[in-house]
Formats: C-alpha cells, sequence, structure tokens
C-alpha cells in the first residue's frame, strides 16, 4: 500500500515538476548518487563481513533518498517515445529503490546504536539493540529485494 502511495505521489509530482524541470546538475546529482547506492547495497549483499560497509551504504543512501522525484519528473523529457507502461514501470524502480535507501538509512542508525551500546555488563540493552539491528537489517535486504525485483521488471519491459 505504502509504495502505490509513493508511487502515486512520485506521478503527481512528476506532472507537477513537468511545469520547472530539474536543472542539468540536479539531474546528473540523481543519476550519479542513484549508481553509487545501487553499487554499495550490491557490495553490502554480497560480502559475507558486511561491517566495514556499514558506512558507506548509509552515506550513499543519504545522498539518494528523495532523488527518485527528480528522475520520475525527467522521464517525459529523457525518453519522450515510451508508453505509459514503461514509464510508469521506471518510476516504480526508482520509488523501491528511495524505500530501499529510507531503510538502508533505518538499518545503518540502529546498527550504530547497537555498536555503542557494547558494554558487556548490559547485556539485556544489547541483546536488544542487536535484535532491532537485524530486523531493520531483514527490512533493508527486503526493500533491496523489491527494488531488485521492480528492476527486472522494467528491463524485461524495456526489451520489448
Amino acid at each position: 500500500m505504502t509504495t502505490r502511495l509513493l508511487l502515486a505521489a512520485s506521478l503527481a509530482f512528476s506532472t507537477a515538476m513537468a511545469q520547472t524541470w530539474p536543472t542539468k546538475s540536479e539531474i546528473d546529482d540523481a543519476r550519479d548518487s542513484n549508481k553509487a547506492f545501487t553499487d554499495a547495497m550490491v557490495k553490502f549483499r554480497k560480502a559475507a563481513d558486511w561491517t566495514p560497509l556499514v558506512d558507506e551504504l548509509e552515506n550513499t543512501a543519504k545522498h539518494y533518498v528523495g532523488k527518485s522525484k527528480i528522475q520520475i519528473a525527467t522521464l517525459d523529457r529523457e525518453f519522450p517515445d515510451a508508453s505509459p507502461e514503461l514509464k510508469t514501470k521506471a518510476s516504480l524502480m526508482v520509488v523501491k529503490l528511495d524505500e530501499a535507501a529510507a531503510q538502508a538509512i533505518c538499518f545503518s542508525q540502529v546498527y550504530h546504536k547497537t555498536m555503542a551500546s557494547l558494554e558487556p555488563e548490559d547485556t539485556e540493552h544489547v541483546l536488544a539493540y542487536a535484535k532491532q539491528a537485524e530486523t531493520e537489517r531483514l527490512k533493508f535486504i527486503s526493500a533491496a529485494k523489491q527494488w531488485a525485483k521492480a528492476a527486472l521488471d522494467f528491463a524485461g519491459m524495456a526489451k520489448k
């Protein structure tokens, strides 16, 4: 349900923003931060020991989150001949990436909170924070999988 609301809001924003296009530097920044976050996310997911990658994941996520609006707003200009269905799938893909970025930020903040609480005499709090961090990590992984599914759906549609 949240994704549908985000997508509807993003598409509405895209329509409203059509009158004031993002600047070239905003478009380039959105594209670059999309790539940086995607690369960090893939590295994180493939790593056997992901702990050294948490800061990179958080930084790239913070830089990307919210940029889906710019990418959606530029779809008509960058792909004027694309079908509405293809534009919708592209919009969904970047909204899903935005959700994954937001979830990565939640995870990294709880992870840092967990690491800061590591005091041997307070194992109850440490375990609670660790459990919360693991829950947030799993939510991030789920969001990343949703983005990957949307990306594959978009890629399949784009090939047709």
